[in-house]
């Protein structure tokens, strides 16, 4: 995993931060009618000495009520955690993991920022503007750690 002190990141970060702004005008938040019958969902984790993020992807039939695909994928973990930028330390082993799925999907069910994100452009609408899919995301209510079934999906992000 790289460490390199904040000065030899900031070039990075003010590059992250221009990506975001640009993106953030490809961004659509809207209401998904109809809704598919096909929902993927994603989310990542460490390995526990924090130096490989792994994802997995599944893809969710609605009517069937049952999961139909499930996949996982692993990355070395490129840069230290900062504060809005969990999609450029997370996103490469999701991207991997939802590209890896082979059947259909309508939607993605990001556990990540949308567009409540200082600019507009938190994981889920970064990842959602990278696929060109709509996405959506669901967060625990304001200092809850609830589990996934208590959390409020969001409005939906589209890209332009």
């Amino acid at each position: 995993m790289l460490s390199p002190s904040p000065s030899k990141l900031s070039p990075l970060i003010n590059e992250w931060k221009a990506q975001q702004t640009e993106m953030r005008r490809r961004l659509v938040v809207q209401p998904l009618e109809p809704l598919p019958r096909f929902v993927a969902g994603v989310d990542a984790a460490y390995s526990e000495d924090k130096k490989t993020a792994l994802a997995v992807a599944l893809v969710y039939d609605r009517e069937a009520q049952r999961v139909v695909e499930i996949v996982h994928a692993t990355r070395p973990v490129e840069y230290p955690y900062i504060p809005t930028f969990l999609s450029f330390r997370e996103g490469p082993a999701v991207l991997d993991a939802i590209r890896a799925l082979k059947h259909e999907f309508g939607v993605i069910c990001f556990d990540g920022q949308g567009y409540a994100h200082p600019r507009r452009c938190g994981f889920a609408s970064h990842m959602s503007i990278v696929l060109d899919v709509p996405g959506a995301w669901a967060l625990p209510r304001a200092g809850s750690s609830a589990p996934l079934k208590n959390r409020r999906p969001r409005p939906v992000l589209r890209p332009r």
